[in-house]
């Protein structure tokens, strides 16, 4: 699901005619709203985001993974679920975390025709297994997210990287940035591995030298692993300060004139 966390600034572009990715705000992408086991692509299109799968073995799906199912083909990505008694066992993230919808490369199945797996989510394990990349209609200026049961650190069957993409350039970051405390993506209490469950740093354009923002992510994974609660900040537009503006003095003549 696409969630704005600043719901007045929101409400604020929309009211003066703009898109709803036309004004400077946060937002989080949680797949809530999504079915265990579809397949994502265009589902959040009208809010400007793009998701695709690259596969090296199998079909390049991207596809929803609930952590509150039980009995699925990939039990490490089953979480704690109300009495239920699993939970996290290692990583940064509290172990009664509950995730709820995540999203994977899907290992094998083809889509039905109804926008659903024919066979039951599970996540690609081969190294590597291959990437999701999330492509942005509009700028942003920071990305972070959840990294669940990542089991494929070793570099040499591909790793972990993330490269972000502003025009004709990019910048990428590995692994090895998480484990390097002189790193400003260094994670404190990072674990990887079965049933892990880990936030990541928040990667900013500044700190990766882009000063306007960039407009595309690619996440590489070198093996399992799912990721959730997409979190990134949309970068302002002319369009939308001028909206904002224009829309606070209406609103100030308005009070002016009661």
């Amino acid at each position: 699901m696409f969630k704005p966390v600043t719901p007045a600034i929101a409400a604020a572009a929309l009211a003066a005619g703009l898109g709803a990715h036309a004004y400077a705000g946060s937002a989080l992408l949680d797949f809530e709203d999504l079915a265990h086991g579809q397949i994502v692509d265009n589902e959040y299109a009208a809010n400007g985001v793009t998701i695709s799968a690259f596969n090296f073995t199998g079909p390049n799906l991207a596809v929803v993974f609930d952590s509150r199912q039980r009995n699925t083909n990939d039990r490490d990505l089953e979480g704690p679920n109300g009495s239920d008694s699993r939970a996290w066992s290692r990583g940064n993230l509290p172990n009664n975390t509950i995730l709820g919808n995540m999203l994977i490369i899907q290992e094998h199945g083809q889509d039905n025709g109804n926008g659903f797996v024919s066979t039951n989510p599970d996540d690609e394990g081969s190294r590597p297994a291959g990437s999701l990349t999330f492509e942005f209609d509009f700028l942003i200026r920071d990305f972070s997210f959840d990294l669940v049961d990542f089991e494929g650190t070793d570099e040499q069957n591909g790793g972990f990287f993330l490269t972000v993409y502003s025009g004709g350039e990019e910048q990428t970051i590995d692994f090895s940035d998480f484990t390097d405390g002189a790193s400003p993506w260094y994670v404190p209490g990072l674990q990887v591995g079965n049933n892990s469950a880990n936030t990541l740093p928040t990667f900013s354009a500044a700190e990766l030298g882009f000063s306007g923002g960039f407009d595309k992510v690619v996440i590489g994974l070198g093996g399992s692993a799912a990721i959730d609660n997409i979190r990134y900040t949309i970068v302002p537009t002319p369009t939308a300060a001028i909206g904002g503006f224009a829309l606070l003095g209406i609103l100030g003549f308005k009070r002016r004139r009661a």
